[in-house]
C-alpha cells in the first residue's frame, strides 16, 4: 500500500490513527559531509557523548544517522524542531518521548544493522521494529537452539542454504520486534514466543503456557528489503503493533535521507 504522508504535522499525526509508518535510511550511502554535520548538530549532549565512545568511524556514522532519523521523523508528526525532542528510558531501558505540553501521543522504536536503519512511529500504541541483514549470523543452528521454539527449530532444520538463512532471519526479526514493542528486551523468554509465517508478509504468534500476554492483541508484519547495490544486499524487516483485538494498522514503509526534504531542512 502506497500513500503520501501529509506534509502538515497535524494531518500526518491524524493519519497514524489507521496507519503505522516505518522510515528507512542507509547510513553507508549518506556521504555528503553537510548532511552528516547537520545530523550531529541535532543530537543532545548525551547523544554526542555516546557517539564519541565509538572508536570505529562506521559505527559512529551509524549512530549519528539513526538518531538523526528518529528526531527528523518525529518532527513530521509534531510542531517540534528535530533538535528539541527529549527522551527518557523506561523501566527496562527503552527510550520514550518525554511528554511535555503540546506534544502529541507519539510512540516510536528504532532498529539498525550494518547498512540499514529503521524507525517506526505510531499514535499511542506499543510498537517494535527490527531490521537484520540476511546471512549475518553464521552458526544458525546453535543460535536457534537457544532462542527458537521446538516448532520453529524444526521448520528451520527442514531447510538448507539460502532458504534456511531466510527463515532464520524471519524468525529472528519477528522475535526482536515483539520484545522491543513490549519494552522488556531479552528479559522475555524467547523460546516461549512462537511464530508462524503466513503469506503476504503476515505472521501469527502464540505463547507457551503461563506466558503473560494475549497474542490476539498483536499485529505482525514481515517483509524483505532488497537493495541492488554491488554486492546486492537483502534485509528482513519486521514490525509488531499492539493494536488490540480485531484492530489493525496499514504498514507504510519508505526510504528516506534524513533532512533531505525542504520541509525539514529549515528546521
Amino acid at each position: 500500500m502506497i500513500t503520501e504522508t501529509p506534509s502538515d504535522p497535524d494531518e500526518a499525526f491524524a493519519s497514524l490513527a489507521h496507519e503505522a509508518h516505518v522510515w528507512l535510511a542507509r547510513p553507508e550511502q549518506i556521504l555528503d559531509p553537510d548532511y552528516l554535520e547537520r545530523y550531529g548538530a541535532l543530537l543532545s549532549s548525551e547523544e554526542r557523548a555516546q557517539e564519541e565512545r565509538f572508536i570505529n568511524a562506521e559505527l559512529r556514522q551509524l549512530y549519528r544517522v539513526s538518531h538523526a532519523l528518529v528526531r527528523t521523523t518525529l518532527s513530521r508528526y509534531a510542531r517540534v524542531s528535530p533538535a528539541d525532542w527529549r527522551f527518557q528510558e523506561g523501566e527496562h531501558g527503552r527510550p520514550e518521548i518525554i511528554k511535555e505540553h503540546g506534544i502529541p501521543a507519539l510512540r516510536f522504536n528504532l532498529s539498525h544493522t550494518k547498512g540499514l536503519v529503521a524507525c517506526i512511529v505510531t499514535q499511542e500504541i506499543d510498537c517494535g521494529v527490527d531490521v537484520e541483514r540476511v546471512g549475518r549470523v553464521k552458526n544458525l543452528e546453535g543460535v536457534a537452539r537457544r532462542v527458537f521454539s521446538d516448532v520453529e527449530l524444526e521448520d528451520l532444520l527442514d531447510r538448507a542454504g539460502a532458504d534456511q538463512e531466510d527463515r532464520f532471519t524471519d524468525f529472528w526479526v519477528l522475535k526482536e520486534a515483539y520484545i522491543k514493542a513490549r519494552g522488556m528486551g531479552f528479559q522475555l523468554p524467547l523460546r516461549d514466543i512462537q511464530f508462524r509465517i503466513l503469506e503476504d508478509g503476515a505472521a501469527e504468534m502464540s505463547f507457551a503456557p503461563g506466558f503473560d500476554d494475549n497474542p490476539s492483541e498483536w499485529q505482525l508484519h514481515l517483509q524483505k528489503q532488497t537493495y541492488f547495490d554491488e554486492p546486492m544486499t537483502a534485509f528482513r524487516l519486521a514490525t509488531a503493533l499492539r493494536c488490540g483485538e480485531n484492530a489493525s494498522r496499514a504498514i507504510i514503509v519508505r526510504d528516506i535521507v534524513p533532512l533531505s526534504e525542504e520541509a525539514l531542512s529549515s528546521s
